[in-house]
């Protein structure tokens, strides 16, 4: 299924750059248009335009089934679509330009839709999620910020979700990982497993004040804040996010006393590191899980420093910047019809 999965991201994109269809999208409709078998695909089709004000658009397979609107609330055209893999399972994708929540879809205050998780360790698209149908339901949403695509995804509440890592690396070249681990603790918390806007809440819970904050509504916030209590020697701490999830926190010392002090109780830690040399700089390093530690002392701007690195959401800023790279240079290429294996 992953062809398919790159072929909507596609689609939407084209859907973007084209004329706009008619019809605002009825939000209120999408939870009783969830599929739960493979045999509502028959069921539900036939539904979808009538009751989300879409139309529907040529497919070339018997499998897929699609339509497209207008969204004045998104602003941007919606596409919509109902991806049916014989043998394997339904699912319905809802798929937008700078889609960032499922808000719509929460304000039509319909019975037993509830917030699901807004925040999932290892995978920095994961971005909203609601719940319906006695919880056992769900419609999650992957977006990289507000000049990416927002694709909504069905899947159940519990079990194996293999869409959610499939459309990830379809839409935006990442790799998801499950269970991200680390024993480094930031303010109290798993850096890992916090969200980035919680962590700084987690700095100033003990103390800490924000003395500076940039870029809080695009992909890479940083903030500036005061050392909390319990680092002393520390002046500051940086800390910039990849959407919702730490990217790197640097503390800042007062002086090199402070830096040495701080390095011996890393040494004992995790293990002694390795001083190194890099241009007027001395750097050591640590590992820590899937986050890295990085002592930087350099004697010329008198600075000394030591960052907190979280290496998953730093592969996937990464794998991010190839794929949008890769679509630049692949822009053109024609894109290939499906071939419905029904058939032969």
């Amino acid at each position: 299924m992953k062809r398919k999965f790159s072929g909507l991201a596609l689609a939407t994109l084209a859907l973007i750059a084209s004329s706009k269809a008619s019809a605002a999208v009825n939000w209120c409709a999408i939870p009783d248009l969830v599929p739960s078998s493979e045999s509502d695909f028959e069921r539900l089709v036939p539904l979808v335009e009538g009751a989300t004000g879409c139309q529907r658009s040529l497919t070339d397979s018997a499998h897929d089934a699609e339509w497209k609107c207008d969204s004045p609330r998104e602003k941007a055209s919606v596409k919509i679509k109902m991806i049916r893999a014989p043998g394997e399972g339904i699912s319905l994708l809802i798929g937008s330009w700078g889609m960032q929540s499922l808000d719509p879809i929460r304000a039509c205050g319909k019975d037993k839709v509830t917030t699901g998780s807004r925040f999932e360790a290892g995978n920095v698209s994961h971005r909203d999620q609601i719940t319906f149908r006695h919880a056992l339901k769900t419609l999650t949403l992957l977006n990289l910020g507000p000049q990416s695509i927002g694709v909504a995804y069905s899947g159940p509440r519990f079990g194996r979700d293999q869409m959610g890592p499939d459309l990830a690396q379809a839409l935006f070249g990442i790799s998801t990982r499950t269970y991200p681990t680390t024993r480094v603790k930031l303010a109290g918390t798993d850096p890992l497993r916090t969200d980035v806007f919680d962590l700084v809440a987690a700095f100033e819970s003990r103390g800490s004040s924000v003395t500076s904050s940039e870029n809080l509504d695009n992909s890479l916030p940083e903030w500036t804040l005061t050392a909390p209590t319990g680092l002393p020697g520390v002046t500051s701490v940086e800390i910039q996010g990849f959407v919702r999830h730490l990217l790197r926190a640097t503390y800042t010392m007062a002086a090199v006393s402070d830096y040495e002090r701080y390095v011996s109780l890393l040494d004992g830690e995790y293990g002694a590191s390795k001083r190194t040399v890099s241009g007027s700089c001395t750097v050591r390093y640590w590992s820590a899980g899937d986050v890295s530690l990085t002592g930087k002392h350099c004697p010329a701007d008198g600075r000394s420093t030591l960052m907190f690195f979280n290496d998953v959401a730093s592969d996937q800023l990464d794998q991010y910047a190839k794929q949008l790279e890769k679509e630049r240079s692949e822009k053109s290429s024609p894109q290939k019809p499906t071939i419905d294996r029904d058939n032969f």
